[in-house]
């Protein structure tokens, strides 16, 4: 027990005799000096925390200093045989693009342009096929031309494929008002091909009703309703005068 407990114990660590006076100051009664007790203030934890911030930030600037006088060019050696001054340090940067905007319609037009060439090619699919089922040679080839694959859907042609096909060049200067365009309408001609009407092979897919299997209860209600609207549907006639009462 005498190893454990300090035989001396020091002035600051002794307690202190005090005495309270008529005013409420606390005394020491050894040496009758006035004692000035640290008093506990409630503060919030934010204010801590700005208290923290501001330490930090006064010691950051000469940690930085520090680190900047110590490596000045880090990974660079300047005395190296394969040093190039010329070559900078500075990190590549990304340079801002600006925004390209589209013009109003431009998707519009290309989606017309699409959908009048499907349906363009709906209409030649259907047109072959009912030649091969009623058997009619098409004299002009002017239905089954398929436009040029040259055409670009974003700008308008210098010739449409349709007259490409009649003045066979890739401008219209040769169609002026006193140009003869006979001899370009060869194999054209008023005649308009109708194609026999005929039935299909087969029918339509018709839903199928599966039957519905009754009750005996089911069947009797089912008549007497039958029953009740035809009743109903002669008592209006003879009240309207188309029947005579019985």
């Amino acid at each position: 027990l005498g190893n454990l407990i300090p035989s001396q114990i020091e002035d600051r660590d002794r307690p202190v005799h005090v005495t309270i006076d008529r005013e409420g100051r606390t005394i020491d009664s050894m040496t009758g000096e006035v004692l000035q007790l640290p008093s506990r203030v409630p503060t919030l934890k934010a204010n801590l925390r700005v208290q923290k911030k501001e330490v930090i930030k006064q010691e950051t600037p000469k940690s930085k200093l520090a680190k900047e006088t110590v490596i000045e060019h880090p990974g660079l050696d300047a005395s190296a045989v394969h040093f190039d001054a010329r070559i900078g340090t500075h990190a590549a940067s990304r340079n801002s693009r600006p925004l390209v905007f589209n013009k109003k319609g431009k998707y519009e037009e290309i989606a017309n342009r699409q959908r009048a060439k499907a349906k363009l090619e709906r209409l030649q699919q259907e047109i072959s096929q009912i030649a091969k089922r009623t058997g009619i040679a098409v004299e002009n080839q002017v239905t089954i031309i398929q436009p040029k694959k040259f055409f670009s859907e974003l700008h308008v042609p210098d010739v449409e494929w349709w007259d490409y096909v009649i003045i066979q060049q890739n401008n219209y200067s040769t169609i002026t008002p006193d140009a003869n365009i006979l001899p370009m309408l060869t194999g054209i001609t008023r005649l308009i091909e109708h194609p026999i009407q005929l039935k299909p092979p087969f029918e339509a897919n018709k839903p199928v009703l599966l039957p519905i299997h009754l009750t005996k209860h089911e069947q009797r209600k089912l008549r007497r309703q039958n029953r009740a609207e035809v009743l109903k549907e002669q008592q209006e006639k003879i009240r309207l005068g188309l029947m005579p009462p019985p």
